[in-house]
């Protein structure tokens, strides 16, 4: 018979232990690929935790002719999922799809199971029209429970050091001369972060160009955004993700590495509103003064780039996107 001591501190080692799992609403899987020329299809399969929403993105080559088409499947109570055709991307082609089955589908950028959960998946590249497969190098997929979603305050972060990244370029969306200035605020955070890492100032323009969805119509696909990334600055490999916590954003910035962040609705000293979501560059954190130090590129003026917000207004704007971030590793 377990003694009442020792029963209270087998029950304090499973209430921890519950309490860790529950803390973890997302989850993160990568695979390398080493192809030849003559592959025809590759596969990523991975068992996982239970998640409700999935997204991906890859780092390759831009092939010179044909391209890689992107499909995933996923596995709930019922099997395995149809395969979703997600995306083509190669020599003169660079588009996401919208399509449906059942309760699951792919948005352009994300696959959503909204009234079940998955344990797994599939994710298939496919070469069309001779599209050299060995040009693929990693896919990365992202998967998340929001039910399990917590939101954070300041007294979370407070024992994380004090950190500020200097010497990156600044720009403005809005001094550009771009008919969409107001929708191109993903390749603009994107070229102040490949160009800091590549030391040299890049043309946010050009980014925009090559990271444009003709399937969803927008500049801001992250997939896309990732793959020109790689593109750009092969020597470090990029990805999307959801961060499990603001901690985690913090560990790049303690290596020297910003962070593209998504943000969402209302946020005090912001430029204006963003009920569609809005991208900005992380590049520090104030333990003493409470702000959160970033690269805004909606601001009028170049001048105004230079920017912090409240650590409290910028977590729950951050957090209404779910913690989307565009994330490097060089090592």
């Amino acid at each position: 018979m377990i003694n009442a001591k020792r029963g209270k501190f087998v029950y304090s080692i499973f209430l921890f232990t519950l309490t860790t799992l529950c803390s973890a609403w997302t989850w993160t899987y990568k695979k390398d690929f080493v192809l030849n020329n003559a592959d025809k299809v590759a596969y990523f399969n991975q068992k996982t935790r239970f998640f409700k929403q999935l997204i991906f993105s890859w780092n390759a080559h831009r092939p010179p002719k044909g391209y890689f088409k992107f499909s995933v499947s996923v596995h709930t109570s019922s099997g395995w999922s149809k395969w979703f055709e997600t995306a083509d991307w190669g020599a003169g082609i660079q588009q996401s799809y919208l399509s449906k089955d059942k309760d699951i589908a792919f948005y352009h950028v994300r696959l959503e199971i909204p009234n079940r959960v998955a344990d797994a998946f599939k994710i298939k590249i496919e070469s069309i029209d001779g599209v050299d497969l060995s040009l693929l190098k990693i896919v990365t997929v992202s998967v998340s429970n929001k039910e399990l979603f917590e939101p954070e305050k300041y007294n979370d972060l407070k024992d994380l050091k004090s950190v500020y990244i200097k010497n990156i370029p600044i720009q403005s969306q809005m001094v550009l001369r771009h008919e969409d200035k107001d929708r191109i605020c993903s390749p603009t955070s994107l070229s102040m972060l490949v160009g800091y890492l590549d030391k040299k100032r890049l043309d946010p323009l050009k980014v925009a160009k090559n990271s444009f969805d003709d399937g969803l119509q927008v500049y801001g696909s992250w997939p896309f955004n990732i793959a020109h990334a790689f593109e750009l600055f092969p020597k470090c490999k990029f990805s999307v993700v959801r961060l499990s916590s603001f901690k985690s954003l913090h560990e790049y910035l303690t290596k020297g590495i910003p962070v593209v962040v998504s943000i969402r609705g209302n946020l005090k000293t912001a430029a204006k509103d963003y009920p569609n979501g809005h991208l900005v560059l992380v590049n520090g954190w104030s333990r003493e003064k409470k702000l959160i130090h970033v690269h805004d590129p909606a601001f009028k003026r170049n001048s105004q780039v230079k920017h912090s917000y409240r650590v409290n207004d910028f977590l729950k704007a951050w957090e209404n996107s779910y913690r989307l971030a565009y994330v490097v590793d060089c090592g």
